[in-house]
């Protein structure tokens, strides 16, 4: 349902500091535009949450989906009382709309489209009140009612039950209460456990993601299928993407806790990748260039990330030739 391992791709999108997409706050005060207090209201509320990811000033879809259905009474008559409303908005760079927002909700917002591996918009999301992404949709004909009628078969999803009880051995796994069952006459627990966390990936919030990691490093602390490495790559990256919006100093330090030598020739050309954009921000060109050079030496990396971080990197130098 939801891709994992999408962030490397959509960090080339956000290489000029762009947000990924959403639509305007779409009924008004109804919706929420930030997902870590949405969530907290959903738990209080005891409403599963209805999350929609937007591009508000350029994604023609978003507009349509917020002009025919969002906006409507009948259609928020219907789902108040059972979904906390969430408008994660990504609109266009510099644009009256992005202007508006904080530097640290659009990173924040960032941070849960990596989550999600939000890769197309409008995307919406139905969730748990714990933020468990179990059903998924997006611009569809019919107005109002036909949207409700399609929320309603996805809340009734056997998704939704799976999740919420797999998220319950995460919490337990996580916290210490269990140790995990050894291999053997216990495995098949242990395998189940594997399977159940695996399902989770992608479908958690950013808050969830170092919990649920825990979690499965207690099942799978040998990381049999490397999706311990996976994942703290693309955590690094949602953390790295997320800072250097906000805070150069802080995406240092995401940076540093990357190991350089990781196991994938992806993984480490994300590490020189993400390090030559850092260095390029903090206008250090030995690195930068350093970094350029060790993106190349490890070969088979897609082309259209050289040609960001070279131009990224081309672009100090006209900086520095036009300073006096």
């Amino acid at each position: 349902m939801l891709p994992m391992l999408s962030l490397l791709l959509a960090g080339l999108t956000t290489l000029s500091l762009l947000t990924p997409p959403t639509l305007p706050v779409g009924g008004g005060e109804a919706w929420m535009d930030d997902l870590g207090p949405a969530l907290e209201r959903a738990r209080r509320e005891g409403k599963d949450l209805l999350v929609d990811f937007t591009g508000s000033d350029w994604c023609h879809w978003c507009i349509r989906l917020e002009e025919e259905v969002f906006s409507h009474d009948e259609f928020l008559d219907e789902v108040a009382s059972r979904f906390v409303l969430v408008s994660l908005d990504f609109p266009r760079d510099g644009g009256d709309a992005y202007r508006a927002m904080t530097p640290e909700l659009r990173a924040r917002n960032q941070a849960q489209n990596q989550a999600f591996g939000i890769s197309g918009y409008p995307t919406v999301l139905l969730m748990t009140a714990d933020g468990l992404a179990y059903g998924q949709t997006g611009y569809m004909k019919g107005g109002p009612e036909a949207y409700v009628e399609q929320l309603e078969k996805l809340r009734k999803s056997p998704d939704r039950a799976r999740l919420s009880q797999a998220w319950q051995r995460v919490q337990v796994l996580a916290g210490g209460a269990e140790t995990p069952a050894a291999e053997g006459a216990d495995g098949a627990r242990r395998a189940a456990d594997r399977e159940a966390l695996i399902e989770l990936m992608g479908r958690v919030p950013a808050e969830r993601i170092d919990e649920l990691m825990r979690a499965l490093a207690q099942v799978d602390p040998e990381d049999s299928q490397g999706l311990l490495a996976r994942y703290a790559l693309d955590a690094f990256t949602a953390e790295f993407l997320s800072a250097r919006d906000v805070d150069l100093d802080a995406a240092a330090a995401a940076l540093e806790r990357l190991p350089e030598h990781t196991p994938s020739v992806t993984e480490q050309g994300g590490f020189h990748f993400y390090r030559g954009l850092l260095a390029a921000d903090r206008g250090d060109a030995q690195l930068a260039d350093a970094s350029l050079a060790a993106f190349d030496r490890i070969g088979d990396m897609p082309a259209a990330y050289r040609k960001a971080l070279s131009e990224r990197i081309a672009g100090m130098d006209d900086s520095a030739d036009g300073a006096d």
